[in-house]
């Protein structure tokens, strides 16, 4: 036997220029022909029948340590036959090796490929070993000889994990790079255990000519579809009972919680490079469980070589009995630069699944918002979506007799957007076609609906409209004659955007076309040039430009001065007519990008001397150079004679406001703005603060306007001289009278009547009007500048009155009070100007949200305007105030919230270098929350801002204070990533050992703790990276050896907590505590790795408990945005409301107004991402039903504009804001049984191992969110710091997830939560840190009073043994990270008392039991223990049962619930039943009627992809019940959950023990 001891890198490896499928038993003998004049391809021994010596000959065994120790190595190869092998010899292989790091590899002789060709490999694989990971690589070679290129395709989709009962057939289809010439298999085993894995005649073929086959239609007796391979065979089938279209759809039903079910075809579809489409397939699903949908798809350039892969959004399958509806699993992306053609992989994620797929499809997106050809019909004879007889689809057409119609609906269209429906019609007889569109609001309530008498011409017809406001738009097919009329190819096109229609700019934004436009340009430079010709003298020229980060502009080799070059936001107008001149012209930009998404746009208006008007602007025909990290040694670029015939033409992002630059605003050159004379102008004498001024004009014009005017005007003092400059607050007034400027007659009257509300913000003066520049030119001399002199408007404002602002607890709960009135908590958080319209505060206003917080801005670029803050004792405040009169030009009574950053500027870190936080590779990376000087500079800005603000005439308008720090102002500890720790600044350090004395008074204290002898507060040290990575265990940090790590990581969150804490400080003191005061703190839950140390606080509990904070704000958890997913909170949201602090949730998804199609679709999942205006809408709901349920506050976060401006969302959000004011109102409390307790300290614990860590987390935290959003009630989340004084509240069930319990925490846990009838689950190693850093199963056994022994290496799973009570009906139910081993320590039960629950994943070891404890007031509690997190939702669900809780039974459904409200997001929809304690009637909030009244119950059908929020209200008026589907009409037992009732979930046994016990109590 052969061995090399050599290093692969297991992780992060780039995969390039491939796409890999993996299949088990499929037959490919039909698939594809094979090219006769290429070389065979041919695997040498594929079946190690040929042998050297004891060993194959032609392929090499050996492993790879992966920097792991040599001696922990143990891995043997050895030919085998017999029974062993598939056919003859075969290879087997045992892993025995000590760190799953350590791989056995085999590799075959190289072998010829051909370059940008697709290959079949197969092989048979067999696995005895359930931890076994098989992964394949194929290495390829560009030439025979010297100097080869060796490229590691990495075939991801092809990894086997687990046990495969037998030999199994695996086939791997991949494409080759362009250039390759040979190629190499690899195989990659993980460590297998005990047990083996063994290999079997390979073999390689090329395929070609494969016909798509989209909808597994069968061929002859076939049992898997043709131009299909997939993962398993054996978990497909046929159906001819269910399809989308066609004949058949495949049928998939599977139960395995280890590896995914794969399908790819084998054959790829045209598309056109830079186009955007949408991919995907339908899905129907029932009886499923944990598993997902998803699909990915790879893009192909011409020579065959993959561009790029995406994969899209995932959905969760059905889990409860009956079939869903087809549901869309798809994704949007714009097909990259040089693709011709993409390719598709289906995967269905591990867990139980029963789900039928059809209907793959391909179409292009972009403009295109419907289509329909009537060829998909389903096996309900008609297409899927259609209200319509059977008979009425014939040959691919719809056919209408006399009088007949058909209808459908599409959720695509948006308000304001132009659209045609262009289609085949033909006609036969009298027949009269007629197509109806009707359009419903989010209620499905009829809005409005216009009827298209259609005339088509040559059998085809044209109709165009504009979309009016509605959430769902019906289409209604009609013959409204006799005759016959048929229908086909039926399509609805985008024709205008108001977005981009009416921004002033030609201009895209373009960049190189990378592969990946949204990062590959990331610090890089690129180059564009324009060269252009011009046949006569110029009069005037005009350019716009501007660059994402850092441009330099040229125009004919000149250099165009640009003091806004180093920020995108800032555009630069410059008029160039001197640098122009008749022939070839150029203009050329170099560009830096520093991180995401980097580009270029210019506008250039030019006219000529004979008055001809030209544009030259960026588009996609600019040409661009990729210069890498490096500028371009020459400037020979920057000239026209330039050679750029090698340069590369531009990928379009999009025309502003296209994402993510927003809104650019667009200069109109003066030459070309509307020109008007006033013949006569009157404007209302006098006015006070909130009425109206009126002013009339009689405006003559020579030219047409084409737009209309707003008439933006600015109340201007009359004691101001022309040329002195004024603070503008620019208003937009109110048409009274006559008609928009686009109408007025030329060389006529145009009389036009405007009203204007005078502002509570404006001084008591005489004011003269001023109307914007930037919009007309008045040719009136006498109004130069826009200035209406001698006319003045005498305007009367009362004086500032600050108003009054606190949060109050109230009965379990927290109240908003401003002005003494209680306020529902509802905000609108706008962004800076870069990306605001006034027009969104207005529409959020008139929705009722008159509370809005001003954006998240730097100190050193407030509102993209400029530096507030320019040195000691400098400031400019300027646009803090600009962004305040912005922000009420479209809300003018709302309240403000100013928000305060704490970065400092670059001149401040210029004085004090020390005050820089450190990373671990010695780079300078932001702030150090550490620098005690940051903090006191900071402070002395904050006072003089404050103090300016309160000076203001706007100072009545504030009602909080936000202060925020970090890279997305939510305190994140700069220098902390996977790869880097911090804080080795010299300001850490100091302030480290500081803390150490604090903490440990005595040198000998210190070195004791830490086990150095010798360490003193002097030489203490900040831990290093490698300090901090696995010492003794994989998961947690050693409380020994490691107490240094842990200590520090303590140390960042106090020093991020005593940064809050001072700055709230004075702010408070500034403002003489009439405002509430808060920031971004407490997350926890979004921690998915030990970087989470980098933003979960440690010391929020000192936070919580400051007088200095009255609100936390924090985002949505990421990833659990889509519909049907609980929207959970990142902290522990009711211990903020304990605290009687206000949680103020960001709800920042990205509805269907923000458009990114070059993100990265997974992303954008994660981020909420919507398509469109229905599932938009739905989710807010959702997010605002959960907050005002749980007591918490939101904002809608606009992040870059627009993505509320719709009338439909404003609706429904004036629906929601007249509820939230009425709840606050009303004493509404919590109902929630069962309380998720997490340790507020989890993260400091953490050994920097990424899967020990992320496989750890990812289940037991961050899953476990998840599980508990779909238990059918609310639950309560809580910091583990809140036991100590004990809760707020009762709980039936606690579920706890902690690692470091503090003796004081324990006593408290003891005397508060061990009470007769209680349920404790513990998970993990709860408490397993004693005091004194020793880390111990004793500890752990102490703690949940269950007896328990450290297992050895386990795979994070458990699989549950059914009982009559907690575990009914689950027996076999698999929870965990099936198939990992790295989470570390683990335990399992040993105490003979408990009864068994559940195994640890293929062992015989008890990892989940529970154990009736007798408790200290006389009864029992039951103590549940789990060795693995993510505690089901079925489990959770038979607990909370056995304590007489009313769960909605719903799958898949998130449910959020008090005692006067209950609210359910359900993907799949169908009927919900929900139970009352009490009679009640029940009012459908949204919809805005009571649907039942004095029940027990409603029985509520709902719509798939809907949520409903019922207002359950106390039934008084004395009527008889209600006795239909409503509510049973019997009063429901109330059900205590007792000991004896608790007793009942463990063995008969132990019940009786239990019973006789309490018997000799008495």
């Amino acid at each position: 036997m052969r061995f090399c001891f050599k290093k692969i890198k297991a992780f992060a490896i780039l995969v390039c220029a491939f796409i890999s499928f993996v299949a088990f038993g499929c037959g490919f003998g039909m698939l594809y022909k094979t090219a006769a004049e290429d070389a065979v391809t041919e695997i040498a021994n594929p079946g190690f029948e040929t042998l050297a010596g004891n060993m194959p000959a032609d392929w090499t065994t050996w492993v790879a340590l992966n920097e792991k120790d040599e001696s922990i190595a143990n891995v043997t190869f050895s030919v085998v036959s017999g029974s062993d092998a598939h056919n003859g010899n075969a290879l087997k292989c045992v892993n025995k090796s000590g760190d799953s790091m350590i791989r056995g590899v085999l590799n075959s002789a190289e072998f010829k490929v051909a370059g940008g060709k697709t290959y079949l490999l197969s092989f048979y694989y067999r696995s005895d070993s359930s931890t076994a990971v098989n992964s394949l690589c194929i290495r390829q070679y560009k030439s025979n000889g010297n100097g080869t290129k060796n490229t590691y395709l990495w075939v991801d989709t092809a990894t086997v994990a687990g046990a495969t009962d037998g030999y199994r057939q695996v086939s791997a289809a991949f494409t080759t790079d362009s250039d390759a010439a040979k190629a190499m298999l690899q195989l990659d085993i993980a460590p297998t255990g005990e047990n083996a894995v063994f290999y079997d005649d390979f073999s390689i073929e090329k395929l070609d000519n494969i016909e798509f086959n989209g909808g597994f239609e069968r061929f002859g007796g076939m049992e898997t579809p043709l131009g299909w391979t997939m993962s398993n065979g054996s978990d497909f089938s046929f159906s001819d009972e269910i399809y989308y279209d066609g004949k058949t759809s495949a049928h998939i039903v599977r139960e395995d919680y280890v590896s995914s079910f794969t399908m790819t075809s084998l054959a790829k579809t045209a598309v056109r490079s830079a186009g955007s489409y949408d991919i995907g397939f339908r899905m129907r699903s029932e009886n499923s469980k944990g598993s997902r949908a998803t699909i990915t798809v790879s893009y192909y350039g011409i020579a065959g070589n993959t561009i790029a892969t995406q994969t899209g959004p995932y959905v969760y399958l059905k889990s409860g009995e009956g079939l869903s509806d087809w549901t869309d699993v798809w994704v949007r992306y714009v097909a990259p630069q040089g693709s011709v053609s993409v390719g598709y992989t289906i995967t269905i994620t591990k867990g139980k699944t029963d789900c039928y797929i059809d209907g793959v499809y391909c179409r292009e997106s972009g403009n295109v918002a419907y289509t329909e050809d009537f060829e998909s019909i389903s096996n309900d004879g008609i297409p899927d979506g259609f209200d319509a007889e059977s008979g009425m689809f014939v040959d691919g057409k719809l056919i209408l007799t006399a009088e007949k119609q058909a209808k459908t609906e599409t959720i695509s269209l948006l308000y304001g957007n132009g659209y045609s429906i262009t289609g085949d019609c033909v006609t036969e007889g009298a027949a009269k076609p007629v197509i109806e569109l009707r359009w419903l609001d989010y209620n499905r309530k009829l809005l409005t609906s216009k009827e298209f008498k259609l005339q088509p011409t040559d059998g085809q017809f044209l109709a165009e409209f504009t979309q009016p406001q509605g959430t769902y738009t019906e289409i209604i097919y009609k013959n409204d004659g006799n005759g016959k009329v048929s229908f086909d190819n039926i399509r609805i096109d985008k024709t205008y955007d108001p977005k981009t229609a009416g921004s002033g700019w030609e201009a895209k934004w373009v960049c190189f076309p990378y592969a990946d436009v949204a990062y590959g340009g990331a610090y890089m430079y690129a180059y564009y040039r324009k060269t252009f010709t011009l046949t006569e003298p110029v009069t005037s020229a005009q350019i716009q430009v501007t660059g994402d980060d850092r441009i330099t502009s040229y125009v004919n080799g000149q250099k165009l001065e640009d003091p806004g070059k180093d920020s995108w936001a800032k555009v630069l107008v410059a008029h160039i007519k001197d640098q122009l001149k008749v022939g070839e012209n150029t203009l050329a930009f170099e560009v830096y990008n520093e991180s995401y998404y980097g580009g270029v746009l210019f506008d250039l208006e030019i006219t000529l001397e004979s008055g001809k008007k030209m544009r030259v602007y960026s588009d996609g025909t600019l040409l661009s150079f990729n210069g890498g990290e490096s500028r371009l040694d020459s400037s020979d670029w920057i000239a026209s004679s330039y050679d750029d015939s090698a340069w590369k033409q531009c990928f379009v992002i999009g025309a502003p406001p296209c994402m993510p630059w927003g809104e650019i605003n667009y200069q109109q050159n003066a030459d070309s703005l509307p020109k008007i004379t006033i013949a006569s102008v009157t404007v209302s004498e006098a006015a006070n603060a909130g009425e109206t001024v009126e002013f009339t004009i009689n405006a003559h014009i020579k030219e047409q306007i084409s737009g209309n005017i707003s008439f933006r005007v600015n109340f201007r003092s009359k004691y101001v001289a022309d040329e002195d400059e004024v603070l503008e607050t620019w208003l937009i007034p109110t048409l009274v009278s006559g008609s928009k400027s686009s109408g007025w007659a030329i060389g006529e009257d145009n009389i036009v009547t405007y009203s204007v509300e005078v502002p509570d913000y404006l001084a008591s003066d005489n004011y003269q009007l001023q109307f914007d520049t930037k919009e007309f030119t008045i040719t009136n001399s006498r109004y130069n500048k826009n200035i209406i002199r001698g006319k003045y408007v005498a305007i009367t404002t009362g004086g500032v009155v600050l108003a009054e602002s606190r949060i109050e607890k109230d009965n379990g709960r927290v109240q908003l009070i401003v002005n003494g009135e209680k306020v529902a908590p509802m905000m609108y958080l706008r962004e800076q100007k870069t990306v605001f319209n006034v027009e969104y505060a207005a529409g959020m206003y008139g929705a009722g949200v008159d509370l809005m917080c001003l954006p998240n801005c730097r100190i050193y670029n407030m509102n993209s305007s400029g530096s507030m803050w320019n040195g000691y004792g400098e400031y400019d405040f300027s646009s803090l105030d600009g962004v305040v009169y912005e922000t009420l030009q479209g809300a003018p009574s709302a309240k403000l919230m100013l928000m305060l950053d704490a970065d400092p500027p670059e001149w401040w870190f210029d004085e004090n270098p020390g005050s820089y936080a450190v990373d671990s590779k010695g780079k300078r990376v932001g702030i150090s929350y550490a620098s005690q000087k940051w903090r006191e500079d900071v402070g002395v800005f904050y006072r003089a801002l404050l103090a300016h603000v309160l000076a203001q005439p706007y100072a009545g308008h504030m009602f909080a204070v936000k202060i925020a720090a970090g890279a997305t102002f939510e305190w994140q500890y700069y220098g902390v990533t996977l790869s880097e720790c911090a804080d080795f600044g010299t300001d850490a350090l100091n302030a480290f050992r500081n803390w150490l004395k604090e903490k440990y008074v005595t040198d000998e204290a210190l070195a004791e703790a830490w086990g150095k002898k010798g360490i003193t507060f002097g030489t203490a040290s900040v831990p290093t990276y490698e300090e901090r990575k696995v010492y003794t265990y994989e998961t947690l940090l050693d409380g020994k050896a490691q107490r240094n790590a842990i200590d520090f990581h303590s140390f960042m969150s106090d020093m991020t907590t005593d940064s809050i804490l001072y700055l709230a400080k004075v702010v408070k003191e500034a403002i003489d505590n009439k405002w509430i005061v808060g920031t971004y703190n407490g997350y926890l839950t979004h921690g998915l790795t030990y970087e989470a140390n980098g933003l979960a606080n440690a010391s929020i509990s000192r936070v919580l408990a400051s007088p200095y904070i009255d609100f936390l704000c924090s985002p949505i958890c990421y990833d659990e945005r889509l519909l049907g997913m609980s929207a959970s909170y990142m902290m522990m949201v009711d211990s903020v409301i304990t605290a009687g602090k206000l949680p103020i949730i960001e709800c920042d998804s990205r509805t269907v107004y923000f458009d990114s199609k070059t993100t990265n679709p997974a992303v954008l999942a994660e981020w909420g991402k919507t398509y469109t205006l229905k599932d938009s809408i739905e989710a807010l709901k959702r997010d605002f039903a959960n907050m005002m349920i749980k007591g918490a506050g939101l904002w809608w976060y606009d992040m870059y504009g627009g993505w509320f401006n719709d009338p439909e969302i404003y609706s429904m959000i004036k629906t929601a804001k007249e509820e939230w004011d009425r709840a606050v109102q009303k004493p509404v409390k919590s109902n929630s049984r069962i309380a998720f307790i997490v340790g507020d300290d989890l993260a400091t614990t953490l050994a920097y191992s990424f899967d020990g860590t992320y496989h750890f987390l990812y289940d037991a935290l961050y899953e476990q969110k998840e599980s508990l959003g779909h238990i059918g009630t609310s639950h309560d989340m809580l910091y583990l710091s809140d036991v100590e004084d004990g809760f707020d509240r009762d709980y039936d069930v606690y579920l706890i997830l902690a690692t470091n319990v503090s003796q004081k925490q324990q006593a408290a846990i003891n005397k508060y939560l061990k009470k007769d009838g209680k349920t404790i689950i513990w998970v993990g190693a709860p408490g397993i840190y004693g005091a004194d850093g020793t880390m111990s199963a004793d500890y752990v056994s102490a703690l949940t009073d269950i007896t328990l022994a450290r297992a050895p290496a386990s795979s994070y799973g458990i699989r549950i043994i059914g009982n009559e009570s907690f575990t009914k009906g689950l027996d076999g139910l698999l929870y965990g990270r099936i198939g990992s081993t790295k989470v570390d320590p683990m335990f399992y039960v040993t105490d003979k008392a408990a009864e068994v629950l559940g195994k640890i994943y293929n062992s015989d070891l008890t990892g989940l039991a529970v154990k009736a404890v007798p408790t200290e007031d006389g009864g029992y509690y039951m103590s549940v223990y789990s060795a693995v997190g993510n505690i089901p939702e079925e489990l959770m669900r038979n607990i909370l049962r056995t304590c007489g809780v009313k769960l909605v039974e719903s799958e898949n459904d998130a449910v959020y619930r008090n005692d006067s409200y209950v609210s359910v997001a359900s993907p799949y929809g169908g009927v919900k039943t929900i139970e009352f304690d009490h009679y009640v009637d029940v009012y459908d909030v949204f919809k805005g009627e009571y649907i039942a009244k004095n029940v027990l119950k409603v029985d509520l059908n709902m719509e798939a992809g809907t949520t409903v929020l019922l207002r359950a209200e106390k039934h008084t008026d004395g009527t008889a019940p209600d006795n239909g589907s409503s509510g049973n009409g019997k009063k429901a037992a109330v059900i205590v959950c007792s000991a004896v009732a608790a007793a009942a979930v463990v063995s008969a046994a132990t019940v009786f023990v239990l019973k006789k016990r309490k018997k000799l109590k008495k």
